[in-house]
């Protein structure tokens, strides 16, 4: 499809008709069927071949019985197909010995070509001229064709006699027919095309120039855009249409409407190389932490990563290049376990203050306002370090220090209400985002919680005894219990309805948390399952694990015969012995994944190469 895609950049004109603006009214090219009244043909050959044309014409089978059709209402078939005529009666029109004056020498196909040029569409640049006479009704035609045309038609002063008239006189616009979209409206036009798929709207392109100004319309190149499961873009494009500039506008229109195209190519060579096995990735490994890696956070929009380590330092990366920006240190006194980052205010409007959240084993959650007055907008929808900063610190301050946990905070959530973080103290603790202060303590695991998930004002945890738990924020009840795993779990995903597990039972299970059903089981990994990333839009699911590889899982909804909902998941990929020791986080977003390691490594895979990716989500 790229190559296809590619194709629509370049408009081309061979062997395109442009609608006739003139309107209906306008002179009809007319074409007719000459030929020599020779001593080659006698009677009986003449009244057969007018037999074997009315049938053509009529679309009714030749029998050798006369029949004529109807010259107001004939029902044509594709004059273009030479099928239709049985084979066998060329040697009844002309025997193989004939030679006549018109040069058919053991040449039947020859006139055949010729009789079907006659009754077929004629070329854009072909004129006609008839003249009837008194008497026997003589008819001169003169073409002018294409320099490209091979077709083997009458030269230009050929006369002879009609064979039959009312068989052979056709008028082009019944030959042709009518273009019925040129007829109609364009904001009906748009809606028709709208609804095709690309394969459809690629054909379309090259019908002609007043059909491509539709297929090129930025609302067609949006709908399949947004049709593909996954596929967003982080704000909204101009979409207005372009169908209502006049047809030379449309043409030459190089607005921002025409990037519709460029976003279709680029996504979709993006995901063929995410599942192109033979595609070697960009790599890009990044060192600077003198301990294990615990945990990873990016945002592709302000092009930042930021990671936590055992060496209890932060660093702040640029996630393009892998250049250090920024290390944060002597704040905790243990190791940096998890971290979270929103910086969706400061990428809508401009430079400002992030909000950031670490956990340690010091027992304390930080809460950091990171200074984005260096970062510059990049285009529209994007903010980047200014060039002048590279090198120099990112400027965070600890807004203030959460307590209450007894034991190491191993993970956080947040959203835009709430704080979520959970401890090796068993607990899991809610504060208010807004105030910093605490809303709630949750208990009811016998072991270490490792993992939280956040959505919708519910919170799952998941613990090393073995057991999930779904929680009601606003009124603080345990909903339900999951439990499945053969060992205790490790990490968690909570999106949607599916809340996804993984284990040191070495598998992944698939649940819903509705009904609190396992839906499936993944199996693949030898050793503890670390880390989970879940893209519900796509259901795109990768997990780490100590076994140092990295899965890739395309997750798949279904229904089963009886209607009930139904998920099943395929390995697409795997990134084995990258990192030297046990992988303990992992992250992506449309272009990369990045994984941090206990080989005190983060790796950068890359797929986005060459590609134009800073709107895909």
């Amino acid at each position: 499809m790229e190559d296809e895609v590619h194709q629509l950049s370049e408009p081309s004109t061979s062997g395109v008709h442009d609608k006739d603006i003139s309107g209906a009214g306008s002179a009809t090219t007319t074409a007719t069927l000459s030929s020599s009244d020779g001593d080659g043909h006698s009677t009986t050959t003449k009244r057969t071949l007018n037999q074997m044309l009315s049938s053509f014409l009529s679309a009714t089978p030749f029998s050798g019985v006369s029949s004529s059709p109807d010259p107001a209402e004939p029902r044509l078939r594709t004059m273009r197909s030479i099928a239709s005529f049985d084979t066998a009666a060329y040697s009844l029109i002309f025997p193989p010995q004939a030679d006549d004056e018109m040069g058919f020498t053991t040449k039947p196909r020859r006139f055949l070509s010729r009789i079907l040029a006659g009754l077929s569409t004629p070329p854009a640049s072909s004129t006609a001229h008839i003249s009837k006479r008194k008497g026997k009704r003589k008819a001169r035609a003169s073409y002018y064709f294409d320099a490209q045309s091979d077709l083997d038609l009458p030269l230009d002063g050929e006369e002879g006699e009609l064979i039959d008239d009312e068989g052979c006189f056709v008028d082009a616009r019944e030959t042709i027919g009518m273009d019925i979209i040129s007829y109609l409206p364009s904001e009906l036009v748009l809606g028709i095309f709208v609804h095709l798929d690309v394969s459809s709207v690629i054909a379309c392109s090259s019908v002609s120039k007043y059909w491509r100004v539709f297929a090129l319309d930025a609302q067609v190149w949006k709908n399949l855009f947004m049709r593909n499961r996954g596929w967003r873009i982080r704000t909204v494009m101009p979409t207005a249409s372009n169908t209502q500039l006049k047809t030379s506008e449309r043409a030459s229109a190089t607005t921002p409407r025409n990037h519709w195209i460029s976003l279709y190519r680029s996504r979709r060579t993006l995901e063929r190389r995410w599942a192109d096995a033979s595609y070697k990735p960009q790599e890009i490994k990044l060192l600077g932490h003198s301990d294990s890696v615990y945990c990873l956070e990016i945002d592709s929009r302000l092009n930042m990563l930021v990671t936590g380590s055992r060496d209890r330092t932060i660093k702040i990366w640029e996630l393009s290049t892998g250049a250090l920006l920024s290390t944060l240190e002597d704040h905790h006194a243990g190791s940096v376990l998890c971290l979270k980052l929103d910086f969706t205010d400061a990428a809508a409007r401009g430079p400002g203050i992030g909000f950031m959240v670490s956990g340690s084993s010091d027992r304390t959650v930080r809460v950091w306002d990171v200074d984005l007055s260096e970062w510059v907008r990049n285009g529209a929808n994007s903010l980047s370090i200014r060039p002048s900063a590279r090198g120099t610190m990112v400027k965070c301050k600890v807004r203030k220090i959460l307590e209450g946990h007894t034991g190491g905070v191993l993970d956080l959530k947040i959203d835009e209400r709430w704080i979520v973080s959970c401890s090796k103290d068993s607990l899991v603790r809610i504060w208010s985002r807004e105030t910093l202060e605490p809303h709630a303590t949750l208990g009811g695991h016998d072991g270490p919680v490792n993992a939280v998930g956040l959505q919708g004002g519910k919170v799952v945890s998941a613990s090393g005894d073995g057991r999930m738990i779904l929680w009601d924020l606003a009124s603080r009840e345990r909903l339900r219990v999951y439990e499945g795993h053969d060992r205790g779990l490790a990490c968690v995903e909570f999106k949607n309805d599916f809340i996804i597990s993984g284990s040191n039972d070495r598998k992944i299970k698939i649940w819903s948390a509705q009904t609190g059903e396992c839906l499936t089981t993944l199996s693949g990994h030898d050793l503890l399952v670390r880390a989970l990333s879940f893209d519900s839009a796509s259901g795109r699911l990768l997990s780490a694990s100590y076994d140092k590889s990295v899965k890739i899982w395309d997750v798949v909804e279904g229904k089963s015969s009886g209607g009930n909902g139904t998920v099943s998941a395929i390995c697409t990929r795997r990134f084995e012995n990258r990192h030297t020791s046990h992988i303990f986080d992992v992250k992506f977003d449309a272009r990369r994944v990045i994984s941090s390691s206990h080989d005190e490594s983060v790796i950068i895979v890359d797929f986005g190469e060459g590609l134009d990716t800073s709107l895909f989500v």
